[in-house]
């Protein structure tokens, strides 16, 4: 740790997989240094993003970064108020994304959402767009929870944010509702302190599927009980999908070695059986944070890193090329 520490994590930890990654799930802009995160991606094996922001910025990232980027456009929540202009305006944005490449739409429903759009995903508003999202056969990635010390913390006010378990009835309505879409939800579908819960949504809607975006909080809550992930990782390992949650931040407020770093983090953890403080500060954390690697088996991290990201969101393979051990 301390050497890839002092090497500010230019050399990837060993890998055992010989494959190139897919990340669905970054946070790139056009107006930010988006090329850091691109050659940390490139240094690390990771062959495509997919970067989420509004249409507009998610295309031209993708217009500057071809070889890497995927765009990933979110919905317009601009005239929410109006039905018929807002889903007018969104069925816009899925049909423009389908025509620009993009694999999904990228919705956003943690619960301060509510502090600014009185909506949930189960709103009959939306209705008309998800049946547009069918038609031209995008996946959703959403995001429908946030971490239970969050709860604790930030959402006392149940009257106001509804309880964790509040936010996931709207989720099995879209779920049931939609069975052709592929739903991805973000961060462990936003719930890795309760595994138990993904396994009965897994069970329930063979449209579900998971990212392990969201550094900190993934690392954190599977740390705490390794084995059980790695049972659950294997359990489900045609439904779950690498995503990092990186995001460009502007030039002024760089950190040094910030993507390189997580996507350090990422491949120790998935791959090995590390036990060491983790690099990453982590204010949720109870004391040090720590790293407790799962050391997936290679067949799981083939699907995980790659093959299911192929599969579901209906990508072209590209060339063959196989990753390097640093």
């Amino acid at each position: 740790m301390e050497q890839a520490r002092h090497q500010g994590f230019r050399v990837p930890p060993p890998t055992k997989v010989a494959i190139p990654l897919i990340d669905v799930h970054t946070h790139a802009f056009p107006d930010r240094p988006t090329h850091e995160l691109v050659e940390a991606a490139e240094l690390y094996q990771v062959e495509r993003l997919v970067a989420l922001a509004s249409l507009e910025q998610s295309v031209e990232v993708q217009s500057q970064f071809p070889h890497m980027v995927l765009p990933g456009p979110m919905l317009d929540f601009t005239h929410w108020q109006d039905p018929d202009r807002f889903a007018a305006t969104n069925i816009a944005v899925v049909r423009e994304a389908a025509r620009a490449g993009a694999p999904l739409i990228k919705l956003w429903f943690a619960p301060r959402f509510q502090d600014r759009v009185p909506m949930k995903l189960d709103d009959a508003r939306l209705d008309p767009i998800f049946e547009e999202i069918g038609r031209q056969k995008l996946a959703v990635l959403v995001h429908v929870a946030d971490p239970d010390i969050w709860f604790a913390k930030y959402y006392t006010d149940t009257a106001r944010y509804g309880t964790k378990a509040d936010q996931y009835p709207p989720l099995e309505y879209r779920l049931e509702r939609h069975p052709e879409i592929v739903f991805i939800s973000a961060h462990m579908g936003g719930d890795p302190e309760h595994l138990d819960h993904l396994a009965e949504l897994m069970d329930r809607y063979p449209n579900y599927h998971v990212d392990t975006s969201a550094t900190k909080w993934i690392v954190r809550e599977l740390g705490r009980k390794p084995a059980e992930a790695r049972d659950f990782f294997q359990a489900y390992a045609d439904r779950i999908l690498f995503g990092s949650d990186q995001v460009v931040f502007r030039a002024e407020d760089a950190e040094p070695h910030r993507y390189r770093m997580r996507y350090w983090i990422h491949r120790a953890f998935w791959e090995t059986d590390i036990r060491a403080p983790s690099p990453l500060p982590d204010g949720d954390a109870e004391g040090e944070p720590q790293l407790n690697g799962l050391d997936l088996p290679v067949p799981v991290l083939e699907k995980v890193y790659r093959e299911n990201a192929l599969r579901l969101l209906r990508l072209p393979a590209g060339p063959k090329k196989e990753a390097t051990d640093p």
